[in-house]
């Protein structure tokens, strides 16, 4: 991962030291720093998805069970105690539109991606 757009080698190469491979030039947009300051960056949507996921025992110690999903869609629902969640996840840069049959108590999405839109429970 680039750490400063603005630094040699993006930051992965000391200063004097001779680097071994180039950083492609539009890899500096994607820099810890730039993200940092991009409140829809995919780095801090990891953040708060991490900080979500630790206040929910469900999600990090409980059962899982993987569900019938499209091809490159990952469906899964995690329980702990009397307590579920359920996730969907695709390993696709293109629009998927995908339906869920979701339990009454989890009839919302608690996460999405950045720079996406939701309408109507619908990514």
């Amino acid at each position: 991962m680039p750490w400063r757009a603005d630094a040699l080698q993006a930051g992965f190469t000391a200063e004097g030291a001779e680097p071994w491979l180039p950083i492609e030039q539009t890899h500096r947009a994607l820099a810890v720093d730039v993200q940092w300051r991009d409140p829809a960056s995919m780095l801090r949507f990891c953040q708060q998805w991490l900080s979500w996921r630790r206040l929910h025992p469900q999600l990090r110690a409980g059962q899982i069970r993987f569900l019938p999903a499209p091809p490159g869609v990952l469906l899964l629902e995690r329980g702990w105690g009397s307590d579920r969640v359920e996730g969907a996840c695709a390993d696709t840069v293109q629009p998927l539109r995908l339906a869920f049959n979701l339990t009454s108590v989890a009839q919302h999405v608690v996460m999405n991606m950045p720079k996406r839109r939701m309408l109507s429970g619908k990514m």
